[in-house]
């Protein structure tokens, strides 16, 4: 139904008594911080759509609405109602801009379909509507397509361009079918995943927590973080001067003119008699991990040119391009983004810049980004967290004891196994991701047999651990499934990666344990004056004003150790802090702030939203 400004009244009060709804939005882009506009938003039930359109059509005068009316939808949005939305926070931004916030709970029916089924290839609403028997309408994708309402975007240094649809340029009658369509199967789909989750009592908690981290996430998208566009500039700049020299010296040394594709790479080794491998198909092999085994130095200046194209375009250049007029970049973070439950992130990919300058480098990319005028920034980061959580399962006591006792987790290994701290940490993560004994050999930079010799010895010391990867992977042959401590299940259809079982409930548990953490620090941290910008894997960096840094520190320390409920071996964490850039965090002990006493901090925070831990909701294994 395309309401009317007559009908409008009329249509709030047919929407104000559901207690459940589907809603969607149609936007001229995909940036809501770089320009971009809603001009449509469609609520629907399983009986009918609404739409209400604020963008003017010809013809349409009686539906185009006024613009200010957009935040009278805070009257039902507001209302504690479950909202299904297919990739919320992307309608929550738009929304957030006009004014209208929803309050209910959000059940987003993307996250919620990796929920139920972790590794389907798509996860568009397409897709997931496909899989339950409702299909979306492709007319608007048709029509732009025939009419060419797109333009081709490229950028400097970019392989790929991209292209930008003008969705505001579709008539009405195909796009207001379309929207309400979009909705419909949005709410079909909704319900479906609200049954499969009430007939799987362990998910319930599960589907508790993803409900709740969504409008948290949204809030640390929508603060964003602050750039330092005046670095990031110069740090582009020296890329790109880099990567034009590095093109420069392979044309000298081959006298072929530079591309970096393997059909033009290959005669310029040809040319010198430089020998190099073949893939599967024949086709010359140029990967970087080939180049590094390469003594010529056209492959050093390949590599150097890889690494600084790179730097200045997928980094540098994003980091400028994407930061709104205010200087702050929002980053995408993507709930339902991994088959394991990890997070993963886009526009741009923050959990790739690496935490330390690679030796010989100039430009740090982690100190494109500063604290706002007044503010610290602090990292508060789980210790070793992946590989503690494997020995509460496996709940190998001796090993436990020393590191509760204080020892490094990776040097205790060493102990116990008589193995070098650095092949006891190579062992521990190689081994719980699968690691078969050729990759093993080369990530320890021996032959095959000593990797088979170090992997015994491993085992033979820690009999627990090995019993738990076994179990898992047992598990995941024969049940075709395991499932974490939260309840999130992963399925195995194929039982020849069930060797992967033991580390998806393992990193999967560890994205629930900060799951319930991130929850627990935005309830404690709303209200005061600091905010949660990123979360990289294992750690949070909050951005906290001065005054507070003495108490809220040792309070969201203290909320993310006690997120999971340990049998054997607690959780703890570590902190960082910095006022000049996320590059120069330095270890808490260096802060100048005063710290309370142990007795002053356990009097301040008494009440603190409970955020235990929630393994008693399931065992991963039969």
């Amino acid at each position: 139904m395309l309401v009317s400004k007559c009908q409008f009244e009329r249509a709030i009060e047919e929407i104000s008594p559901l207690k459940t709804l589907a809603l969607d939005t149609e936007t001229t882009g995909l940036h809501p911080y770089l320009g971009d506009e809603l001009f449509s938003v469609i609520i629907g039930s399983d009986l009918k759509q609404w739409y209400f359109n604020f963008l003017p059509y010809d013809n349409y005068d009686e539906f185009v609405l006024p613009r200010d009316w957009i935040c009278k939808l805070n009257s039902v949005l507001t209302a504690p109602r479950r909202v299904y939305l297919h990739n919320a926070k992307f309608d929550m931004h738009f929304l957030h801009k006009e004014g209208v916030e929803i309050t209910g709970t959000v059940h987003d029916t993307m996250v919620m379909a990796r929920l139920l089924h972790n590794d389907h290839m798509n996860y568009s609403l397409a897709m997931c509507g496909e899989r339950i028997g409702f299909t979306k309408s492709d007319a608007v994708e048709e029509y732009i397509k025939k009419h060419k309402l797109y333009e081709w975007e490229t950028k400097e240094g970019k392989k790929n361009r991209t292209k930008k649809k003008f969705f505001s340029k579709v008539p009405a009658k195909i796009m207001v079918p379309y929207g309400e369509r979009d909705a419909y199967v949005t709410y079909q789909l909704g319900e479906y995943q609200r049954k499969e989750i009430e007939a799987n009592p362990r998910l319930a908690r599960l589907h508790e927590i993803e409900c709740e981290t969504t409008p948290v996430v949204f809030d640390m998208e929508r603060a964003g973080v602050r750039v330092d566009k005046e670095y990031s500039a110069r740090g582009f700049a020296h890329e790109r001067q880099q990567y034009i020299k590095a093109a420069a010296e392979f044309e000298k040394l081959s006298g072929s003119s530079f591309k970096d594709s393997s059909k033009a790479l290959a005669p310029a080794f040809e040319k010198l008699n430089e020998r190099y491998p073949r893939t599967e198909k024949g086709n010359p092999s140029f990967t970087d991990k080939v180049l590094k085994g390469f003594t010529s130095p056209l492959a050093s200046w390949i590599l150097e040119y890889r690494y600084s194209q790179k730097m200045a375009h997928t980094y540098f250049q994003n980091f400028i391009d994407l930061s709104d007029g205010e200087g702050r970049l929002h980053p995408n973070f993507r709930q339902a983004g991994t088959v394991t439950g990890r997070f993963s992130m886009a526009d741009p990919n923050l959990q790739n810049v690496p935490k330390e300058l690679p030796e010989g480098k100039k430009y740090d990319l982690r100190k494109c980004f500063i604290p706002k005028d007044g503010y610290v920034f602090v990292e508060i980061d789980y210790d070793a967290m992946e590989f503690k959580l494997m020995l509460d399962y496996a709940g190998q006591t001796d090993l436990i004891e020393r590191i509760k006792a204080g020892l490094d987790p990776h040097q205790a290994t060493a102990d116990i196994t008589g193995l070098l701290r650095k092949q006891a940490k190579t062992l521990n993560f190689g081994l719980l991701y699968g690691m078969g004994v050729a990759k093993l050999a080369g990530a320890l930079g021996v032959t095959e047999d000593a990797a088979r010799t170090f992997k015994r010895q491993y085992f033979g010391r820690l009999p627990l651990v090995e019993a738990f990867i076994q179990q898992a992977t047992a598990t995941a042959r024969v049940r075709g499934n395991v499932f974490n401590w939260a309840g999130r299940t992963y399925q195995f259809p194929d039982v020849n990666f069930a060797y992967k079982a033991a580390n998806a409930i393992i990193q999967g548990g560890c994205s629930d344990i900060v799951r319930v953490a991130m929850v627990g620090v935005h309830k404690y941290l709303t209200n005061l004056n600091a905010t949660m910008l990123l979360q990289v894997h294992d750690s949070l960096l909050l951005e906290v004003h001065k005054d507070l840094v003495q108490t809220v520190v040792p309070q969201v320390k203290r909320i993310m150790e006690q997120a999971y409920t340990y049998t054997h071996l607690p959780m703890t964490c570590s902190v960082e802090w910095s006022d000049k850039s996320w590059g120069d965090l330095v270890d808490w002990e260096k802060c100048p702030f005063t710290l309370p006493s142990s007795d002053e901090a356990r009097d301040k925070i008494q009440g603190l939203p409970s955020v235990a831990g929630l393994k008693e909701v399931a065992q991963c294994l039969v």
